[in-house]
């Protein structure tokens, strides 16, 4: 059993795909016809905390990586995207509600298993997309007060509309 009350954090960890740009194929229905569209897929950023664990009742360790997700949200383009913001919200999601959480002996166990999740993190499929400026404001006037309504916007230009989710 491990007392995490007495943790020790020794080091922290991201990743990002921020600054790649990947783009799909979208097929959309529109009038009765099938087009296709490229769109750009969110950016999401990992951290991963490494912990040193006690072990109750003996004097050894064990190493403990808790990894936290941020996703881009699809309706803040990516020039409003910054790594940092990725990096707080998932180093907070990590401590306080991680996606992962991975127990290992040694320090070198924990870092080769946080390196492959996270990597098979950024290699799964996802069906979001980042909406146009376009769809962004069809979305943001449909919902909202008359403000975001004239100017749908305001929200994400002023950082009311966070950039990571």
């Amino acid at each position: 059993m491990l007392d995490f009350l007495r943790k020790e954090k020794i080091n922290s960890y991201f990743r990002s795909n921020i600054g790649l740009i990947e783009v799909e194929e979208k097929r959309v229905l529109i009038n009765g016809r099938y087009h296709t569209f490229d769109v750009e897929k969110p950016y999401a950023v990992a951290s991963a905390l490494i912990w040193k664990v006690p072990v109750v009742g003996s004097k050894q360790f064990k190493y403990v990586a808790t990894i936290g997700i941020a996703r881009q949200n699809p309706l803040v383009s990516t020039s409003y995207a910054s790594l940092m913001d990725g990096i707080e919200l998932s180093e907070t999601k990590a401590y306080s509600d991680p996606s992962i959480s991975v127990t290992c002996d040694t320090y070198e166990d924990v870092m080769k298993n946080v390196d492959i999740i996270v990597n098979a993190l950024f290699v799964t499929p996802d069906d979001k997309f980042v909406f146009t400026e376009e769809e962004a404001t069809d979305m943001l006037q449909t919902t909202g007060d008359a403000y975001a309504q004239k100017y749908p916007l305001d929200g994400i230009a002023f950082n009311i509309i966070k950039a990571f989710t």
